[in-house]
């Protein structure tokens, strides 16, 4: 499979994407085989629990930098909300129905003991609420916090001490988990998540004010690439056993912002020192995002029945998954590209 280096800000970001992807699908890979305590599970919960969770943060950050970047007026503002309905809307629909297919599929073989409501207002539910694919609340809640954010930052962007203040706020639901949630045939559907608003809401300062840039680029050009990469590690290596009880806090997830910019800084010092991050080509991580559910759906089926304890486990069904997410996701951009299109948001 070749790959591509980076040489510019656009192969910088798709290069940090496309691992950030691998993240996503390592944070899945979790909690196949036999638990165990002990070393096993703390080398699985610094990787699955702790720096993978870089993974959601870092792409909440990039969409809301992407989406204010070159706004100047109204129109901007709106051509981008009409782009995003293509590359929103249409991906998170499609997987929702297709989804909702496979559970069709397992519950008629008796794979699943998942009631499915095989109706036109079921497949409507499963699109709409994710019911059959739970990875697709980030879809829904970038939507919700683009619509949000368009809806009162451009009329403040001028008065950057209330949007600083509006982000402290954001910050504090985020250490309080402040979510907003209603049922949906008796299961909780969460509609804001106030708990990942604040890296969103980071994001979209960075691309409104570019003048806030210099300082930040600066520090992480001054700062030496293994800085980052040991804050990185460590932040993510204590949010892991943080998370999975090893340690005790009353909030188990108060280092991924620190795991998130460790991991920003990282790829971005990267990148300005025009160092190669190998990814290859003609991977989409939206595809990979969407797919991995069902390539790990196969994974996980084969693996529960291998016996194996936690830490084989784990490293067989991240890795299987990965090659078979990127193999499929190579096989849909090849061959098919209206589907590719559609389950990609046209991206």
């Amino acid at each position: 499979m070749k790959g591509r280096t980076v040489q510019s800000y656009n192969e910088t970001l798709a290069s940090g994407s496309f691992w950030a992807a691998m993240m996503v699908v390592g944070l899945h890979s979790y909690n196949v085989g036999n638990t165990v305590f002990g070393i096993e599970k703390g080398i699985v919960a610094a990787l699955s629990h702790g720096l993978f969770t870089a993974a959601v943060p870092f792409f909440f950050i990039v969409a809301g930098y992407l989406f204010y970047k070159n706004v100047s007026t109204y129109s901007d503002m709106g051509r981008k909300l009409k782009s995003r309905i293509r590359s929103l809307l249409m991906p998170y629909l499609a997987w929702g129905a297709t989804y909702y297919a496979v559970w069709i599929v397992l519950y008629h073989f008796g794979l699943t003991s998942v009631d499915v409501n095989i109706s036109l207002l079921g497949i409507l539910k499963a699109a709409a609420f994710h019911q059959f694919y739970y990875p697709m609340w980030f879809m829904f809640a970038l939507m919700a916090f683009t619509v949000l954010t368009a809806i009162w930052l451009p009329f403040i962007r001028k008065c950057k001490w209330v949007v600083f203040t509006v982000l402290l706020v954001c910050v504090y639901l985020a250490l309080n988990n402040g979510c907003l949630s209603f049922m949906v045939d008796g299961k909780e559907f969460v509609y804001f998540r106030g708990n990942f608003y604040c890296y969103y809401l980071l994001g979209c300062i960075g691309g409104l004010y570019p003048e806030l840039q210099e300082k930040p680029r600066q520090l992480i050009l001054k700062t030496p690439i293994w800085a980052w990469g040991v804050l990185f590690i460590l932040a993510g290596i204590l949010e892991g056993l943080v998370y999975d009880e090893f340690f005790l806090l009353s909030n188990n997830r108060i280092f991924i912002p620190v795991v998130a910019f460790g991991y920003i800084g990282l790829i971005t010092s990267l990148g300005q020192r025009q160092i190669s991050i190998w990814s290859p080509r003609n991977v989409s991580p939206m595809i990979v995002y969407g797919i991995h559910g069902l390539t790990g759906l196969v994974v996980g089926l084969v693996l529960s029945r291998s016996g194996l304890s936690v830490l084989p486990c784990f490293f067989l069904a991240f890795i299987s998954n990965a090659i078979l997410a990127c193999l499929a996701a190579r096989v849909i951009i090849k061959y098919c590209p209206p589907l590719y299109f559609i389950f990609s948001g046209g991206r």
